[in-house]
């Protein structure tokens, strides 16, 4: 076999470097959906995305929170709008989506 050869972008300074097994960390009612954290500097925000379209997501306020069943409920914030699919982040604060029925 002969190995990719990975180069970095001038813009990226991390590569995925590999994916290990899955691990359960809660379980919600949709089997679809994502979950993620803010990755900016200082942010220990947790964000739920549930199904493959709506226009709410949920905010914790930390991965404690989200894992515990028995902690305080989560932040339910509303969009003008729909997003639709999984391929979500946000960063800094503010959530990357799909909008609804547009092409990208």
């Amino acid at each position: 076999k002969k190995k990719a050869e990975i180069t970095l972008e001038n813009d990226c300074s991390t590569a995925l470097s590999q994916i290990k097994s899955l691990k359960i960390v809660k379980r919600t009612g949709d089997p679809n959906g994502s979950w993620f954290k803010d990755p900016s500097e200082g942010s220990a925000k947790v964000y739920l995305l549930s199904g493959i379209r709506n226009n709410t997501f949920l905010e914790y306020k930390s991965l404690k929170q989200f894992t515990k069943t028995s902690a305080a409920p989560p932040k339910v914030v509303q969009l003008p709008f729909s997003w639709q699919g999984t391929g979500h982040v946000v960063y800094h604060g503010f959530l990357y989506c799909h909008k609804a029925d547009t092409p990208n």
